[in-house]
C-alpha cells in the first residue's frame, strides 16, 4: 500500500477529503461482516458502532445550532428521522462507496440494500473520526445531511411509535404492544422502563427503552425495536 499506483481507494479519499494516515482503518470500513466472516478478517462492525455515535452528536448539535427555539420533544423527533437507517442509506447511496466494498457474491454490488449501505457509511464515519479528528468528520457529515436537515418539517416529524406501527403493518407484523416493566426513581425524577413486542407467524420480537416518562420510553423502545427490524429486513 506504500505504493500509490497499487493503492486502490486514493479516489475514494478525495471524495471523503482526507488521506488516511492509518490506511488499515479505511481498509477495514469497507470489508461488510458477510466478506469478512468468509476470509476470516475483522468487520467493519465496531466502526460502525462508533460510526453511528459520531453521526448522532453532530447531527444533533446541527439541530440544536439550526432550530434555536424548538422543544426538545420535536428535536428528539428531528433526529431520529436524519440518523435513521432509512435516511443513513439514501445518503450514502449518492456517495461511491459501493464501488470499494468488500463483499460476499450474495450481495449485489449495484443493488445494495438501503440498511448495507447505512452500516457501511456509519463505518467510513468511525474510521474517518479515528484518523481525521472530529471537525473534518463534523464538516464531512454537515456536507452530506445539511439538505436533509434543512428539509425536516413539522409534517415529517412521525415519532417513532407511529412509524413502527406503519411498518410493522406493511411487513405482516401484529400491532405493537406496550407493557411498563418499572418505574423507579423519585418523584421529581421517576425512571421508566418500558418493552414494546411485535408477533409474525407467531415468533414474538421485542425490545425494551427507558424514559424519564412513559411516553418518552415508550418512544425509546419504539425506535429501538424499528432499527432492529429494518436491519433483519432489508429497506428498498
Amino acid at each position: 500500500m506504500s505504493a500509490p499506483s497499487l493503492y486502490p481507494y486514493q479516489k475514494l479519499e478525495v471524495f471523503l477529503g482526507h488521506t488516511f494516515k492509518d490506511k488499515t482503518l479505511l481498509e477495514g470500513a469497507l470489508t461488510h461482516p458477510s466478506y469478512a466472516h468468509r476470509k476470516k478478517l475483522s468487520s467493519f462492525e465496531r466502526l460502525e458502532f462508533l460510526g453511528d455515535r459520531v453521526l448522532g452528536c453532530i447531527i444533533a448539535e446541527a439541530l440544536y445550532i439550526t432550530f434555536e427555539t424548538e422543544e426538545e420533544g420535536n428535536l428528539s423527533h428531528r433526529l431520529v428521522d436524519l440518523v435513521r437507517k432509512e435516511c443513513i442509506g439514501k445518503v450514502v447511496q449518492t456517495w461511491p462507496l459501493h464501488l470499494y466494498l468488500h463483499l460476499s457474491k450474495s450481495l449485489e454490488r449495484n443493488n445494495l440494500p438501503l440498511n448495507v449501505l447505512a452500516d457501511a457509511g456509519e463505518a467510513i464515519l468511525g474510521a474517518l473520526f479515528l484518523d481525521a479528528g472530529i471537525l473534518k468528520t463534523r464538516d464531512f457529515i454537515l456536507k452530506h445531511w445539511t439538505p436533509y436537515l434543512k428539509n425536516t418539517s413539522e409534517k415529517n416529524l412521525r415519532d417513532a411509535k407511529s412509524r413502527l406501527q406503519e411498518w410493522t403493518q406493511a411487513h405482516g407484523f401484529s400491532l405493537p404492544i406496550y407493557d411498563i416493566l418499572a418505574s423507579e426513581g423519585p418523584d421529581h425524577a421517576p425512571q421508566f422502563h418500558v418493552r414494546v413486542k411485535v408477533i409474525k407467524k407467531n415468533v414474538p420480537t421485542f425490545t425494551e427503552g427507558w424514559g424519564p416518562s412513559r411516553k418518552q420510553a415508550e418512544q425509546t423502545a419504539a425506535h429501538s425495536l424499528l432499527e432492529h427490524l429494518s436491519s433483519k429486513e432489508p429497506l428498498k
